[in-house]
């Protein structure tokens, strides 16, 4: 293996003039965007006041605004991306060079008064072992490295633990995409919540229920467009009266359900992206195969199971949006996405 510090500091560099470089076309982008307005109001006063341009210009226009647009969020993702990971390597060399205390993660809610040794070796808190050897993204992690640190291992547990070390101690790629992965996301995940609402008892009724559900909601459109046309109402209070009648037998059910999910959306596709990682990742150690193995068992990977429990969290959360409060009841809304999440724990 090269010399760490050396290595470190050569990947600093080149994430360094990545960012940079992508900082100069990240300004760029931006006065050719800004250019492509001006141009835009140029040309509508010229095309829809003057007549002199045709009106496509500005279609023209927009059309290269939204390219440019784009371009500009995956230049901004890559700028972040090389900042994440020179923070990554700026810490690395701080720990290498003996200037890490009170720069990463504490570990302070470990504490507790009434362990064997925790305070004596210095365990948890600033400048402590968990946070020289922490550089957990979720709280699972977080939490096992503290159950290692705060009870003792049998040998042959702590040769495995060795073992993986050993192989990961080269994945530097690795370890870099796992710390960069999803940096703008400020995860919210509470690991022992969600496991135990995933292995609940379904807590709505099959798919004959969520079937009359999506019909009444589509039978609620229906009624609301003839109603518009013929200013006939009673068919929509009819159809309205029946999702009420639904919404009293199972509301409180769906509620629960949707109570349940102890996290956010942003916790979930965190989540996500670290598995998928894992997923891909090609492992010699026998015991890191076998770590992997479930997450590639099934028809469906891993990952792409978290990212769909991920949009389900996503549009549980936007039942806080003012439309979604104004569309809850005619669509059955908050019952629509409870029963998503409930067949999503059928799985």
């Amino acid at each position: 293996m090269p010399d760490p510090h050396l290595e470190y500091s050569n990947r600093l560099d080149s994430r360094l003039k990545i960012l940079s470089s992508k900082e100069l076309l990240h300004a760029r982008i931006g006065n050719v965007k800004l250019a492509v307005v001006v141009a835009g109001f140029v040309v509508a006063y010229l095309s829809l006041s003057t007549g002199l341009l045709s009106a496509y210009w500005l279609l023209a226009l927009l059309g290269l605004y939204l390219a440019l647009a784009l371009a500009h969020e995956f230049v901004i993702r890559a700028k972040t991306r090389a900042s994440a990971a020179a923070d990554y390597y700026r810490q690395g060399i701080r720990r290498i060079e003996d200037r890490w205390p009170g720069t990463g993660q504490s570990g302070d809610r470990f504490r507790t008064d009434d362990h064997v040794y925790a305070e004596d070796l210095d365990l948890f808190g600033k400048g402590s072992l968990f946070e020289l050897l922490s550089t957990a993204r979720l709280p699972m992690g977080e939490n096992r490295l503290a159950d290692w640190l705060g009870r003792p291992s049998p040998k042959p547990a702590v040769l495995a633990r060795q073992e993986l070390v050993a192989e990961l101690r080269e994945k530097l790629d690795l370890r870099e995409s796992l710390a960069v992965t999803g940096e703008r996301l400020r995860p919210r995940l509470d690991p022992e919540s969600l496991v135990g609402w995933a292995e609940d008892a379904p807590g709505l009724p099959g798919n004959v229920w969520r079937g009359l559900a999506s019909a009444l909601a589509v039978a609620a459109v229906a009624a609301a467009v003839y109603s518009y046309r013929t200013l006939i109402v009673w068919p929509l209070f009819f159809v309205l009266l029946l999702e009420g009648i639904l919404y009293r037998r199972l509301g409180k059910s769906a509620k629960a359900v949707i109570e349940g999910v102890n996290c956010n959306a942003e916790g979930l596709v965190l989540f996500s992206n670290i598995l998928n990682l894992l997923e891909r990742e090609p492992f010699a150690s026998p015991r890191l195969q076998k770590l992997c193995a479930p997450l590639k068992a099934h028809l469906k990977l891993s990952s792409k199971v978290m990212r769909s429990l991920a949009n389900i969290v996503f549009w549980i959360d936007s039942r806080q949006n003012l439309l979604a409060a104004l569309v809850d009841l005619p669509l059955l809304y908050t019952l629509q996405v409870a029963f998503t999440a409930d067949a999503w724990r059928r799985r």
